[in-house]
This record gives structure tokens, sequence and C-alpha cells, in this order.
């Protein structure tokens, strides 16, 4: 299942629980299950609306109980039904007798001509786990850059701002800096944030320091920025810290 785990590291929901990597000790990966793999990982770089139209029962029956399966697969059929308007009867025809809602309506807002922009709310505040599943999702089948942006844009935020730890914008992170290994597109929106997002949304994106297993995504540029942001996050975090510690130490001694 390496093609599923590759292709499904950007889903937020794999936090909490791997949901297309693991199908149980008891369900034994089959010739259907592979080919579907293997085409979800690598669809948008020789798309196959034939394949993905013929492989809807398979998503049904894997997705059937799986609640958390159901954002990423209906980004990825919203995305790739989006860019084959030229086959929508045989789309239309794939949803004769489809009792899954879920996609039937990824579909249906497809062939509608329905944009991301139309389904996935771009203010990054605004964006949960399951805004990211389905991004991901999108961007396998499309291949477009909009939607790996969004997500990486989501690392940069953390909401609300005084929390310790936001789990959204962590799945953001980790999605993009893993699928970025296998994914150029993704990759190199990494790379255009690194140079021209602000200190604060670097400084969230990359906590204390760049990951070892990062490094290599960044260029020489791009690496010295982020560096430098942190560093300056670091000073400034030390001054709050020192001016606050005057203040607390009267509270204390009031007590």
């Amino acid at each position: 299942m390496d093609g599923m785990k590759k292709a499904i590291l950007g889903c937020a929901a794999c936090v909490a629980m791997c949901v297309f990597c693991a199908r149980g000790d008891s369900e034994k990966p089959g010739d259907e299950g592979e080919a579907f793999d293997r085409m979800l990982n690598t669809y948008y770089r020789a798309p196959d609306s034939a394949k993905a139209i013929a492989a809807i029962p398979h998503v049904v029956k894997f997705a059937k109980g799986k609640s958390s399966a159901r954002a990423p697969l209906s980004g990825f059929y919203f995305g790739a039904a989006s860019k084959s308007l030229d086959r929508k009867d045989a789309w239309e025809k794939s949803r004769k007798g489809l009792k899954a809602r879920w996609l039937d309506q990824a579909i249906g807002r497809a062939l509608d001509g329905k944009k991301l922009s139309d389904v996935v709310d771009g203010d990054p505040k605004k964006m949960g786990p399951a805004a990211l599943d389905f991004l991901w999702g999108y961007f396998l089948a499309t291949g477009d850059a909009e939607s790996p942006r969004m997500v990486i844009e989501r690392g940069g935020v953390v909401f609300p701002e005084d929390a310790s730890f936001d789990l959204t914008a962590s799945s953001a992170q980790w999605s993009a800096l893993s699928l970025a290994h296998d994914h150029p597109i993704v990759k190199a929106e990494l790379e255009k944030f690194a140079l021209e997002a602000n200190e604060k949304a670097l400084g969230n994106f990359f906590g204390d320091s760049i990951p070892s297993e990062a490094r290599s995504l960044f260029s020489k540029d791009a690496i010295a920025r982020i560096e430098a942001a942190l560093a300056k996050m670091k000073k400034t975090d030390k001054k709050v810290e020192k001016s606050a510690a005057p203040k607390q130490k009267k509270s204390a001694e009031a007590k």
C-alpha cells in the first residue's frame, strides 16, 4: 500500500487515523485496491476519467463506514470530473443509482461548473481538517497548484493566535512537507512560500527550525530566509519573556 500511503500523507484525518493505508488486519488489498492506489497517486500526471469512473464501485465500498475517507475522495472526484467535462455524459451515467450521496454531490458540483473556490473557503482561519483532506484529494486529481498553496498558507496561520497548538495547522505543515518529496508542484509552492511569506507565517509554519528531512526541499536562498525569520522571532520572544519577568515577580510578591 506504499502508493496509497504517499497519496494520503496529506490527509489531516491521518493524524488521528490513517484511513486509506489501514484497511484493518483482516482486510487484504486486492488487485482492484492496488490499481486504485496507483491511479490515485499518479492520476494528475496521466488523467484518465474512464479509469476514475470505473473505480467508483471500489471507492464506495472502501469508504463505507469510513467517514474520514470521504473528504479526500470527494476532493479527488470533484477534481477529476472538473477536468474532464468533455465526458460529462459518462460522469452523469456514473451517478445513476449511486447511493453514496457524498460522492454524487462532489461529481454533481463539478458537472455544474463549480470552481474550487466555490467549494472550499480560502480563508485559512475557516479551514479545518476536512478542507485539507478535500484539497489534497483535489490536487492528486488535477495537479493544480492552487490547492497545495491553500494548504501551505493554512500551515502558516495558528488559530486562535494565542493557541499553544493548532492541529489543522500542524497537519497542513506535515502533509505539505511530506508530499513535496514526491510532487514537484508542492515543492515549488513551498519554495515560493519560503521566499515570499512574512516572518510570522514562516515562524508559525516551521516553529523552532526547519526539519532536517525537509531541508533538501528548499534552495539556499529559501533556507537563509526561513532561518533569518526564525532567529528574529526567537529574539523577539526572549525580549517578551524578559520584560514579563519583573511583572510576574511583582505579582508573586503581592500574593
